[in-house]
């Protein structure tokens, strides 16, 4: 079997799997998967069927939440930033926390922007008042800057309105979307979750 280059940036397990079978290397596939596990691959043992099983079992790997938690943080912050809010503004760090909440506290479904608000004069002393208007600030203003196509893309309905988003929309509009981005782990993080609760 001829060696197969690759880095790990554009790794694809397709054309590996496509070469170990060019070649008809029984031993190789044996030690890439278990006996048990070739048992339950449809036949014909293709690389087509291979490639989709071998993917499903890379998604089922466990999660290690903390670095789960440090992803999604980073994340959050990218995309908060790149709706034009400024991380200097008083209600940046008030719209991370509320979707950090979404997604962990409450398995990324949508929450009533009131109970969010209640979170955060827990975490950080300041009325609700306060809350709503620090966060209103901050989205009006990143609405200015934000590029016409992150609008397009998250926030179609109001572009189309000539609209702002509420604060409401635009914290469970940003949190569902980084659960879509992460759908996977995360599902697996919150179904580790209930096992343990």
């Amino acid at each position: 079997m001829t060696a197969v280059s690759w880095d790990i940036k554009s790794f694809c397990i397709y054309p590996i799997i496509y070469n170990i079978y060019t070649y008809d290397d029984t031993e190789t596939i044996r030690i890439l998967l278990d006996y048990d596990d070739i048992l339950h691959i449809l036949m014909p043992y293709d690389a087509k069927n291979v490639c989709h099983y071998m993917l499903d079992k890379l998604k089922r790997i466990p999660v290690d939440p903390d670095i789960l938690r440090q992803n999604i943080s980073k994340e959050i912050h990218r995309i908060i930033t790149s709706t034009g809010i400024n991380r200097k503004h008083s209600g940046y760090d008030h719209i991370y926390y509320m979707i950090f909440l979404i997604i962990f506290k409450y398995s990324g479904n949508k929450v009533q922007i009131g109970e969010l608000y209640k979170d955060i004069e827990k975490q950080y002393g300041k009325s609700t008042a306060a809350i709503e208007r620090s966060t209103r600030s901050a989205i009006v203003s990143g609405w200015e800057k934000m590029k016409p196509v992150d609008k397009q893309m998250l926030f179609e309905s109001c572009l189309a309105n000539g609209t702002k988003p509420t604060n409401a929309m635009y914290i469970n509009t940003i949190a569902l979307y980084i659960k879509h981005l992460y759908n996977d782990q995360l599902e697996m993080y919150y179904k580790n979750k209930n096992d343990h609760t």
